[in-house]
């Protein structure tokens, strides 16, 4: 996930995952407008192998309070010999603030998932 789960432009420095319900999501991703920037959340759902449902948190202030949270509910199955990727994200929490986050989710996770593919090809050849 360090190579693949942030949009073009970041680094990922840190990953924790225990991918069972109720297990830790970890990310620190790093970009020059957001430093040291940490999503958390836990894993709600693992059905092997084709669902994966987990809670986000990110623009954590100061007091622990996250500014932005999501559940992301992500399927997979088999389609014509190929794997189809589906993400559902839903907004329970956002800041007004956020704004700018809100209008730029569709494309940093496009870019996530566009590295991920970029990713499985260099593993697959």
């Amino acid at each position: 996930m360090t190579e693949w789960f942030s949009p073009r432009g970041f680094t990922n420095t840190g990953c924790k995952l225990d991918p069972r319900p109720g297990g830790v999501f970890q990310i620190c991703m790093n970009h020059p407008q957001f430093p040291n920037h940490w999503n958390k959340g836990e894993f709600v759902e693992v059905k092997e192998p084709e669902k994966i449902v987990f809670t986000s948190k990110a623009f954590i202030d100061e007091s622990g309070q996250a500014k932005l949270e999501n559940i992301n509910t992500i399927t997979l199955e088999e389609v014509g010999g190929k794997t189809k990727f589906t993400l559902h994200a839903v907004v329970v929490k956002a800041a007004p603030e956020m704004t700018f986050a809100l209008d730029g989710m569709n494309q940093g996770w496009n870019e996530s998932i566009d590295k991920l593919e970029e990713l499985l090809k260099t593993i697959n050849n």
